[in-house]
This record gives structure tokens, sequence and C-alpha cells, in this order.
């Protein structure tokens, strides 16, 4: 079973989600990828049935089961636009940590500088 998940830097980081990526057994089938944009719950089985969160900012938490194959097609799809345009979390990692350092915070201050 492979299993992708976009989320939020701030999911990520909340969540510790950088361990499954590196936790032996999981390290190939776990794979988290980050996004800026709103991502709504989604969860797709076998490209069969998908599983879709209402809007949380409107209170409700409830969802939608859905076993249309064209709509599921269409949700598969969309993830899979989102998921090539995400940055993988380890990269995240990297820059992230590479960022905090001298360099790259007196690199940042260049770039603001102009």
């Amino acid at each position: 079973m492979r299993v992708r998940l976009i989320c939020s830097p701030e999911v990520a980081v909340a969540h510790r989600l950088g361990q499954f990526e590196r936790a032996g057994d999981t390290a190939e089938t776990v794979q988290v990828r980050l996004a800026g944009e709103s991502q709504r719950g989604l969860v797709i089985i076998d490209n069969r049935v998908a599983l879709v969160r209402s809007d949380p900012e409107a209170g409700d938490n409830q969802a939608s089961l859905v076993r249309a194959p064209v709509v599921v097609k269409a949700l598969h799809d969309m993830f899979m636009g989102t998921w090539r345009r995400a940055i993988p979390l380890t990269e995240y990692e990297q820059i992230s940590e590479y960022l905090r350092g001298g360099s790259g915070a007196q690199i940042l201050r260049f770039l603001y500088e102009g």
C-alpha cells in the first residue's frame, strides 16, 4: 500500500510527519509533500472510492463517500496535479535547516534588500 499525503508545512511540523518518511518500514510507502494551497480532507482508495471532507471552516465535521468512477477519477487527477506542484517534505526540511543557518539568513537578507 502506498500513502501520499499533501498538507501545509505547519501541519507537517505539528504532527511530525517527517518521522513517517524516515521510519524504516514506512519510508517507501509513506510520501509527504507540502503545498500552500488550501487542502480539504481527501482519501482515495484504489482509484475506486473517495472520501471527501466538508469545509472545516464552516464548522461541519462531515464527509461524502464518492463511488462514481468519473468523479473519483476527477478527484484523483486534481490531487495528482497538486502533488506534482507540491514540494517533498524532505526537501523542505533541508531548505529550512539551511536557511536557519548563518549563510541562509544572509542570503535572505540580501534578497530582501534587493
